[in-house]
């Protein structure tokens, strides 16, 4: 093969732009990104998230994050772990707090303006004391819609879809579409025959609500 004949091949189906656009954006996820205490390969990110990391920070390979509308906020408290599998997608306006551990399976999709926090910031009754953290794990292709607010101890099996404006105050099984506040399992499904999470991992841009 020529060196002509290569050329055209690698540059088949992408302009000099878009390969440059495509280089810019992983180079400018490294920086945005550079509080993390390890990042996996080919992050993405556009616009500019907030990351705060007082604790640990982990993000597997081929992250997306958007922030170019409302800016994400990613934050790891003192002696907190928060831990992003291969090929997460977290869309803008979210917002995500470890104080002790929040752990997001591979594949997971979050939509604009999820709130994650295993930490209830102040106790009922006593807004000058402390809450207890209770760990936050969300498994393999979990799909969470619109405004859902996960809180502290919650644990989501892996396929479940967490439908628009939920609040997840209990743990979600596997296989599991669930919405409402606070949440509860509308039905269960299987994975290998279900359209709608086979397009969740097809479509890691594309997240929004649950109908």
């Amino acid at each position: 093969m020529s060196e002509r004949s290569m050329g055209a091949g690698l540059l088949k189906g992408n302009s000099p732009i878009s390969l440059f656009r495509k280089a810019w954006g992983v180079i400018e996820a490294r920086y945005r990104l550079r509080k993390f205490s390890r990042l996996g390969k080919r992050p993405r990110i556009t616009g500019k998230p907030r990351v705060i990391n007082m604790g640990w920070m982990d993000m597997g390979d081929r992250g997306i994050i958007f922030s170019h509308i409302v800016q994400s906020e990613l934050v790891s408290h003192p002696e907190g772990r928060l831990e992003i599998g291969d090929g997460v997608f977290i869309n803008y306006g979210a917002s995500i707090s470890a104080h002790n551990l929040v752990r997001i399976g591979s594949g997971t999709q979050i939509a604009q303006y999820a709130v994650i926090m295993d930490n209830d910031y102040h106790r009922v009754g006593n807004l000058s004391e402390a809450s207890e953290s209770k760990p936050i794990i969300f498994g393999k292709n979990v799909w969470l819609g619109v405004r859902v607010v996960v809180l502290k101890g919650v644990t989501i099996g892996d396929n479940s879809v967490i439908g628009a404006g939920s609040v997840v105050t209990k743990s979600i099984p596997p296989n599991c579409l669930a919405g409402g506040v606070p949440a509860k399992v509308i039905k269960c499904f299987d994975p290998e025959e279900s359209d709608d999470t086979k397009s969740i991992e097809r479509e890691p841009a594309v997240v929004g609500s649950v109908s």
